[in-house]
């Protein structure tokens, strides 16, 4: 399906680089953190924002790996479903996934944030 490729990522404590697979589709690793660390562990309504949240990750990041998930391409996901959305709806989705992308980084998949500084829109 995918080449594997072997991935440098730094430290950012030690500025040490480690080898990682970057194989981790950005909708598998989502799944899998729910599944894990979330699912059945709060309210209905909290999986359910998450199952919305990685159906969003579904229909704009498809087959981008972590790695490939830059602050440009959330950046336009966010925009595009805006269009349609009140900001507390985008607002939400953006919670969920934030916090999948916390996560990542402090398993030291990734090193960058592509959620950080995101600007929220809406409809309403």
């Amino acid at each position: 399906m995918f080449p594997c490729r072997l991935a440098l990522i730094p430290n950012p404590v030690t500025l040490d680089f480690h080898s990682s697979f970057a194989c981790n589709v950005f909708v598998d690793f989502f799944n899998k953190f729910y599944k894990i660390y979330k699912q059945g562990k709060r309210t209905e309504a909290s999986d359910k924002h998450y199952r919305l949240a990685i159906s969003f990750c579904e229909k704009y990041f498809q087959q981008l790996t972590i790695q490939e998930l830059t602050r440009d391409k959330y950046q336009e996901a966010l925009n595009d479903f805006a269009k349609t959305h009140a900001k507390a709806t985008t607002q939400k989705r953006h919670t969920y996934i934030k916090a999948c992308i916390k996560h990542a980084i402090n398993e030291g998949i990734i090193y960058k944030d592509p959620t950080y500084m995101v600007e929220i829109t809406g409809e309403k």
